[in-house]
């Protein structure tokens, strides 16, 4: 079958640039977490399921106006970042926690010379301790 006939066969049209014109104003609108219609302004509720689709870009028909718009995403990361001193200070109630879990342990008689790795402790040492003990100089 040629191209013709199945462009026949499916009702499929090529866009004839020609007769598409740009919007005298800027309709663009921008949204963090939401998709906002650009012609009607309506807010729409998306599934975290459509997230994939919207990162690579797709049409979206807006569900107030029924009108189709184009919509791409991107992904964005707010960062805190706290010096090294005052992190540890912050999760004081989780290190010692975690040191007093490590030491139950260790009362019990739980032998932690293949697994120190998959621990509580390593996990305290690699994210706190460590890090502070070389800002430190020790």
């Amino acid at each position: 079958m040629r191209l013709q006939e199945v462009r026949k066969k499916h009702g499929i049209k090529r866009i004839d640039f020609s007769k598409v014109k740009r919007h005298e104003e800027d309709m663009e609108e921008c949204g963090s977490d939401k998709l906002i219609c650009p012609y009607c302004k309506q807010e729409i509720e998306y599934d975290g399921e459509e997230i994939e689709d919207i990162l690579r870009g797709e049409s979206y028909q807006c569900t107030a106006c029924y009108k189709w718009f184009y919509v791409e995403a991107e992904i964005s990361v707010e960062t805190t970042c706290t010096p090294m001193e005052d992190a540890v200070i912050n999760h004081r109630r989780h290190i010692e926690g975690s040191y007093r879990h490590m030491d139950e342990c260790d009362e019990k008689g739980l032998d932690f010379s293949e697994n120190i790795y998959r621990t509580v402790e390593w996990d305290v040492y690699r994210e706190f301790a460590r890090p502070l003990f070389e800002n430190m100089g020790e």
